[in-house]
């Protein structure tokens, strides 16, 4: 039986890592506005009302960061593979 399967899934782990994840991406935010916001201005508007465009986009980013991290905690588990340094606790 391999060992890594019957060690419970590093739920502290997941979220520390989806944490920064999140973190990264807002810290990108006022570098991504002010290199895009001349050519947002030049666009065409979309149909869908603007909050409910930029609510639409969190969920599908949230998603994609949970689904990218879990599969990498899940592989990293499965190759042996790990973070020494985080995973104490």
């Amino acid at each position: 039986m391999n060992p890594s399967s019957s060690r419970p899934y590093p739920w502290r782990l997941f979220w520390l890592l989806f944490t920064a994840g999140i973190l990264a991406a807002l810290a990108i935010l006022p570098l991504a506005s002010d290199m895009l916001g001349p050519v947002l201005s030049k666009m065409e508007r979309p149909d869908i009302p603007l909050p409910l465009l930029i609510l639409i986009g969190v969920v599908q980013n949230l998603a994609l960061f949970a689904l990218v991290v879990w599969l990498g905690l899940k592989l990293s588990r499965s190759l042996g593979l790990g973070t020494r340094c985080l995973n104490h606790g």
